[in-house]
């Protein structure tokens, strides 16, 4: 605790000294207030004094300048006015002009001398923390202010790269609202929409409607199908396949606080060239099922023809009797009948193979279509097919002639992989039902596929048979056919040797 003391009498200043003395107060004197200024001068900020003692009558400079001087220069140094005379305009100057903070009168009381240097000192401490606490706040709220802008600028940068990756993605985007007004879009919506100026605040239906992209609406205004209010309800990612005049858009949504963030993706070409490839793959099976019913055919074919000749031969020669001649007849009636039915199952699935149409489709029944035109053949080569048919297997929805490629494709594979293998074997075919689901598995008793094959088995043009024996297309058109039908179909090997395909279907709910 370091006081200054300030009086023109040395006898004022020994008294004082002392006093403060002996309870641990450490003293400065100076004997006119030039003096005290020159000394506070040269003190460092950690050695100034925490009060000021002046007496105000001294010669050169009063107290009342002194203290004033002080007040301006070190303004938390807490300043004491001594005085031995009622002097109302020096008070009023004292507390106007020096901010002075107590008042001590000659001659003085040693207790009031005390308190009056202990009041100041916390006062002096009072002031001083107020001035550390202000000048900590005024460096936070500096920092705080530095750091805003540091953390704005940033925020802008990261909202500009967000804007430029946004335009920047090929696909159609926008962000809509729970009245489906566009909030924000990309490039390649405006682009894709033909619209010159950004659509925010528009409905993005009627947008859509004026477009070339138009899309079939429902009642309520939005596009047929639209996903965004199943994730606007659910919260959860949703996709959709809507088709127009203009093509087909893949249309993907995603739940983003109160908002729905919509990706279109034009996939009217993918479509066609999947279309071309299943037809592509459609008509080679078609020709592998035609060169069996040709092989199939020739047999009764033949056995019609050395009856006819037989019969032609025996009425020449007049040894013809009535009942020989109609069982002749009934061999050939029975043969032509069998033709007659390979080649309407041959028929059926070519004019099916045209259509494309959609509506409840029996697995079972595609399974029994499917049998007379290749079991007999398979067994001529020594591989025969076992079925285990769910007699109340539900139907599923689609297309029945993509279907029954699928089924063809897979059984095709199986009897390659069998025939492969060994001389006689078996093909087996179950179908079953469980969960809501339609499943048609076709199992082959052949060497199985090798690990390393089975991650590329759906890939377009990727065949693990020997050169010039198939296109590699089969098993990847089956995969977009069972993928647009809304199902998987899947492969594994089996524990005694083979493969098995799954094909897995939604079941069609009645009702």
């Amino acid at each position: 605790m370091r006081v200054l003391i300030v009086d023109d009498e040395r006898g004022v200043l020994s008294t004082l000294r002392r006093a403060l003395g002996r309870h641990g107060f450490e003293t400065l004197l100076c004997e006119s207030g030039a003096e005290a200024l020159e000394q506070l001068a040269a003190l460092s900020p950690e050695s100034l004094p925490q009060v000021v003692l002046s007496d105000n009558r001294m010669p050169g400079m009063d107290g009342v300048t002194l203290l004033s001087h002080i007040r301006a220069r070190w303004p938390t140094i807490q300043r004491v006015l001594i005085t031995a005379y009622a002097d109302l305009d020096a008070l009023e100057r004292a507390i106007n002009e020096a901010g002075i903070y107590r008042f001590l009168n000659k001659p003085w009381e040693h207790v009031n001398l005390l308190g009056t240097v202990r009041s100041a000192i916390e006062q002096w401490e009072a002031v001083e923390e107020n001035r550390r606490l202000l000048q900590a706040l005024e460096d936070y709220n500096r920092r705080l202010e530095e750091a805003v802008a540091v953390r704005t600028q940033q925020l802008r940068e990261e909202q500009r790269l967000w804007e430029q990756t946004f335009d920047a993605i090929a696909d159609p985007l926008m962000v809509i609202d729970e009245d489906d007004r566009i909030q924000r879009s990309n490039w390649a919506l405006r682009s894709h929409l033909g619209l010159e100026q950004d659509p925010v605040g528009q409905r993005c239906h009627e947008l859509r409607a004026s477009s070339r992209f138009a899309l079939p609406r429902s009642q309520a205004g939005p596009c047929a199908g639209c996903p965004a209010a199943h994730t606007r309800s659910t919260g959860e990612p949703a996709e959709a396949e809507l088709t127009g005049e203009a093509g087909t858009l893949v249309v993907r949504t995603f739940w983003l606080g109160r908002l729905t963030v919509c990706a279109y993706r034009d996939v009217t070409r993918e479509r066609e060239a999947a279309r071309q490839l299943a037809l592509a793959d459609r008509l080679a099976a078609i020709g592998q099922l035609a060169g069996g019913v040709a092989h199939e055919i020739n047999n009764p074919l033949s056995g019609v023809l050395a009856i006819s000749q037989l019969i032609l031969r025996d009425l020449q020669t007049g040894t013809l009797d009535m009942v020989e001649l109609k069982e002749l007849l009934r061999e050939i009636e029975s043969a032509s009948l069998r033709c007659k039915r390979i080649v309407d199952h041959l028929l059926r699935f070519s004019r099916q193979a045209q259509r494309d149409e959609v509506r409840p489709v029996g697995l079972n029944a595609l399974v029994q279509e499917a049998l007379p035109l290749l079991e007999h053949q398979y067994a001529l080569r020594g591989v025969r097919i076992v079925c285990t048919l769910d007699p109340h297997l539900p139907d599923v929805l689609g297309s029945p002639a993509q279907l029954m490629q699928v089924l063809l494709t897979l059984l095709s594979n199986a009897f390659d992989a069998t025939q492969q293998q060994r001389r006689d074997g078996e093909i087996q075919i179950l179908t079953q039902a469980a969960d809501g689901k339609v499943m048609l598995r076709v199992r082959d008793q052949g060497t199985g596929i090798d690990e390393r094959s089975l991650p590329q088995l759906f890939l377009p043009f990727f065949s693990t048979k020997p050169e010039g024996r198939g296109t590699g297309l089969g098993l990847a058109v089956s995969y977009g056919i069972v993928t647009d039908h809304g199902g998987k179909l899947e492969v594994h090997n089996l524990a005694g040797g083979g493969a098995e395909f799954v094909v897995t279907l939604p079941a069609l709910v009645e009702g």
